[in-house]
């Protein structure tokens, strides 16, 4: 009975702690751990160029890692084909109130070139949301800060 109790009791702290530690990413893509693979069995192949659908009234667009600190922007060391960032645009009218999202959990940030075009970001969870005049522009599905890697010494100057 005691070993039952024991058993009883790790299992209630080790099951929040490891749905806290899962990164949500969008339909089960999560950048820096999902491939190419893991897309095309979740979303089927792709309609253009390798990376784009069209899915739910939104173009969603995956960007894929060129291999461990190589051609690619993302600086990451992951393997070739890995997922590293997710966008979608919206295809009809989104408002950004029909969100319903905490801003407080989200830092806004206007862009540095277009004016009128503001960020809401929570690096917590990987989220960029893209904003003009209460329309929602783009989603970015990013890496989490707990994910996301230092980049190397020659991606920082850039």
């Amino acid at each position: 009975m005691r070993i039952l109790q024991v058993n009883l009791i790790c299992l209630l702290f080790a099951v929040p702690m490891s749905t806290q530690a899962q990164h949500k990413g969008w339909r089960g893509i999560i950048p820096l751990r999902s491939t190419r693979a893991d897309v095309i069995r979740l979303l089927g192949p792709p309609n253009l160029d390798g990376r784009l659908y069209e899915i739910d009234n939104k173009t969603v667009h995956i960007d894929y890692s060129d291999g461990p600190c190589q051609k690619g922007r993302s600086g990451w060391n992951v393997p070739r084909d890995t997922v590293v960032r997710i966008s979608l645009a919206p295809n009809q009218d989104l408002m950004f109130s029909d969100l319903h999202i905490d801003q407080k959990k989200y830092k806004k940030s206007e862009d540095g070139e277009l004016a009128g075009i503001f960020y809401y970001t929570n690096d917590a969870e990987g989220i960029t949301i893209s904003v003009s005049q209460g329309e929602v522009r783009n989603i970015y599905y990013n890496p989490t800060s707990r994910d996301a890697l230092p980049l190397p010494l020659a991606w920082r100057s850039q």
